[in-house]
């Protein structure tokens, strides 16, 4: 991080607390000068009248250390009003240096645990990966394919807490649709959610909806609060803004084309990260969902 220049830098916090350093050193010098010499030709001066010697000299140089006292009492009485102000300003300085310090070591602290969270997610959504990787040398063509999908769901719901930063109270919906070229619509192959939800697993039409934007783009849909959402949902209910608040919508390839939608939501607004959760967790989530069925041979047609 580079030096901060003008008024709160720190050569300017050095100069002050020198100028007030110099105050200290400057009052020591004056107590110095009356304890070692003005004392001292003062006692010489008076023991020389009492005796009756009339020594000029010493009377010159009493003059002299007398004017001399003066010029640093003025002096000294100009340094002490001049502080007066400086000092609350050096004061409202350092509190000010002494803030901003504290609130860059907040920002990286939370920059920090934002970098192990991070990890700890990633590392979570590779061992799903590597769960579904196994699952894909094991598949068993007799199975439905709602079964397979089923099956890939599962390591990230188990894990949707790390993965998805779901918490207790909020409402997670995974699903995987798939486009089904005689009904011309997404339909609903696989779903995992929150058992508070009351379930409808509706279709949806090509540009409907997350689902059906995502797939009709064949991009990463996302949003952040459904409550100021611009996008057209023919079939909604009232409760899906509560339901379904913020969430991602990610398209399934399979040789290129766009066969799917897999999608999560949340119930609490702004819960995901749009480089994190979308472009990378369920992104890796869709390249295993296009690989288990191209496994099956059960790519639907877009036909």
């Amino acid at each position: 991080m580079s030096k901060k220049q003008g008024f709160w830098s720190n050569d300017n916090l050095t100069s002050k607390l020198i100028a007030q350093l110099s105050i200290l050193l400057s009052q020591q010098v004056f107590i110095q000068l009356i304890t070692t010499i003005i004392f001292p030709l003062l006692e010489a001066f008076l023991i020389n009248k009492l005796t009756g010697n009339d020594d000029q000299t010493a009377t010159n140089d009493l003059a002299i250390v007398l004017a001399l006292i003066v010029v640093i009492h003025l002096l000294l009485a100009f340094i002490q009003l001049f502080s007066k102000f400086t000092m609350p300003i050096l004061v409202q300085e350092l509190g000010k240096k002494n803030e901003n310090l504290h609130l860059e070591l907040e920002q990286k602290s939370k920059e920090t645990n934002n970098l192990a969270n991070n990890q700890n997610t990633l590392i979570k959504a590779l061992g799903a990966v590597n769960f579904n990787l196994i699952q894909l040398n094991n598949l068993n063509p007799s199975m439905p394919v709602e079964e397979h999908l089923e099956e890939i769901l599962k390591p990230w719901i188990d894990g949707r807490n790390e993965i998805f930063n779901f918490k207790s109270n909020s409402l997670y919906n995974l699903v995987v649709y798939l486009f089904d070229g005689e009904e011309n619509k997404l339909i609903l192959k696989a779903r995992s959610c929150d058992g508070r939800i009351i379930r409808q697993d509706r279709s949806w039409c090509e540009g409907e909806g997350y689902v059906g934007t995502s797939f009709q783009s064949g991009r990463t849909v996302f949003w952040k609060n459904a409550y100021f959402q611009t996008i057209p949902v023919r079939s909604a209910r009232p409760e899906d803004d509560e339901y379904y608040t913020s969430g991602i919508g990610v398209p399934i390839y399979c040789h290129g084309t766009v066969i799917g939608t897999v999608v999560v939501t949340s119930s609490e607004p702004a819960q995901f990260d749009l480089e994190l959760h979308g472009q990378t967790m369920l992104t890796m989530l869709s390249y295993v969902l296009g690989d288990v069925l191209m496994s099956l041979n059960a790519v639907p047609s877009r036909e």
